[in-house]
């Protein structure tokens, strides 16, 4: 369609070698060879969209209904459990956090964005109850590093170790570092977080060197805000 310029209504002009008929038997041809497939188009935009920003799947399926996938093809993707909702909303409430910091406001953000009302509350709750305990910790060592080994298997031996922090909650018992580390990341303990793995990794290699051991290296995993913070 081009414009007229002088009565500013739209033509329709033919395309210098465009044929309108046989747009229909191109499509066709990509049909057959699999060049055109809604469920496989859906499965790849479920599986690739806002992967570390998080996003509903109520927001997923609106997107796919206005692309002209069918609801049985929408419906079956988003079954199949690629996406955890609520991990999903971890992310999106890391993300928003800090332009929204008024925990109404960020409630109100979250349902808007198509997570239900009631998983948005226990989030909340959850890392509001996290925060608080905080605090006592790394004092009642609740914070406890493992050692995982590294293995090297030309000479069968074990070639270093990698220092991972699990927290033993008193009450809530074994918390996932996927759920706390943003926590952390978000209200800044992470810093002191990775200061005491680095101490008590020091401690035990120098535990090993008392006891005539030969110490092996041990990587331990840090916040990027300890490279930008001096």
């Amino acid at each position: 369609r081009v414009k007229n310029r002088k009565t500013g209504e739209y033509q329709t002009k033919d395309k210098e070698g465009y044929d309108e008929s046989l747009v229909p038997l191109v499509f066709e041809r990509l049909v057959d060879r699999g060049y055109i497939d809604d469920e496989r188009f859906a499965k790849l935009w479920v599986e690739n969209r806002n992967v570390a920003k998080g996003i509903s799947k109520k927001k997923l399926k609106l997107e796919l209904q206005q692309k002209g996938i069918s609801s049985d093809i929408i419906e079956r993707v988003l079954n199949d459990g690629v996406r955890d909702e609520r991990e999903e909303l971890r992310k999106v409430i890391a993300k928003k956090a800090k332009r929204y910091q008024d925990k109404q406001k960020l409630t109100q953000y979250l349902v808007r964005q198509g997570f239900n009302y009631s998983d948005v509350l226990e989030e909340l709750r959850r890392d509001l109850a996290i925060n608080e305990a905080i605090s006592n910790a790394i004092k009642n060592d609740s914070l406890q590093v493992f050692y995982q080994p590294k293995y090297e298997l030309a000479s069968k031996c074990i070639a270093g170790a990698e220092a991972l922090v699990r927290w033993l909650h008193p009450t809530k018992g074994l918390i996932s570092p996927g759920v706390f580390i943003p926590i952390f990341e978000r209200n800044g303990f992470i810093t002191q977080l990775d200061q005491y793995v680095w101490e008590k990794t020091c401690q035990l290699l120098k535990l090993w060197q008392d006891d005539g051991l030969n110490p092996v290296p041990v990587s331990v995993n840090i916040s990027r805000r300890d490279i930008y913070t001096p």
